[in-house]
């Protein structure tokens, strides 16, 4: 999500009494309902947003806990049923396409347990992130075995873990293909994110960057829901 040199304009999102400006904080915190295939959802805005989507919390019903996000296209929708972290999907009575998605069961490397017990020594903290590119890079490779389906947008945002940092989990297919092959940059893709986040600080000189394949730099496009629907009252 982070690695997109992209922002939307403000827009607005409408649903059934869904109808407000991102960004406004008092509506940022109220409950609003969604309607999608006859199905209503009471979601509030989730406080970690993407680049090009929109996403908010359900937070009643069947599915608390779940994302529900606009602005998808029809790829990101199937990629995410193939992966098996779609719920439903669906259209609002303003044309504009959902995906609610199921919750990981991973948190930010930041957030992790592991992370704050070695933040402050700059050793360990890169030690940590290099195995944590390890673990992001093999469970790409496993995703796409199992899917066809390639996660080509592997920031910090993207790739959860759990708080040992022993598991990786994926999120947010919206920058996803099926390339014949896993490409052989795939860890050089890793480690350029996770190295570009600065979490650790700058390396000092005893850090060593992973060993990776040359890459060229990968920059997920808009979607072409972006392009070919733009949603209405865009201002």
């Amino acid at each position: 999500m982070l690695a997109v040199a992209w922002a939307a304009p403000t827009i607005q999102i409408r649903s059934d009494g869904l109808v407000y400006a991102r960004g406004n904080q008092q509506n940022r915190d109220s409950d609003h309902v969604l309607t999608l295939n006859g199905q209503r959802f009471k979601v509030r805005k989730n406080d970690d947003q993407g680049v090009h989507a929109v996403v908010y919390k359900v937070v009643e019903g069947q599915w608390k806990g779940a994302y529900a996000k606009a602005l998808v296209d029809s790829s990101e929708i199937t990629a995410t049923h193939a992966v098996g972290a779609l719920y439903t999907s669906g259209t609002d009575a303003y044309g504009q396409h959902w995906a609610i998605i199921k919750p990981s069961k991973g948190i930010r490397l930041d957030r992790t347990k592991a992370f704050k017990q070695v933040q402050h020594n700059q050793q360990q903290c890169f030690a940590l992130l290099n195995h944590a590119i390890e673990l992001a890079t093999s469970k790409i490779a496993a995703e796409y075995s199992r899917t066809h389906w390639l996660h080509e947008d592997p920031v910090l945002t993207n790739v959860l873990f759990d708080d040992r940092v022993t598991q990786a989990f994926l999120i947010d297919w919206g920058c996803a293909s099926q390339p014949p092959a896993v490409p052989l940059d795939i860890k050089a893709r890793v480690t350029n994110a996770f190295w570009g986040s600065n979490i650790c600080g700058p390396p000092l000189a005893a850090v060593h960057r992973p060993v990776t394949q040359l890459f060229v730099a990968y920059h997920c496009p808009v979607p072409a829901y972006f392009v070919q629907h733009p949603l209405p009252l865009w201002h």
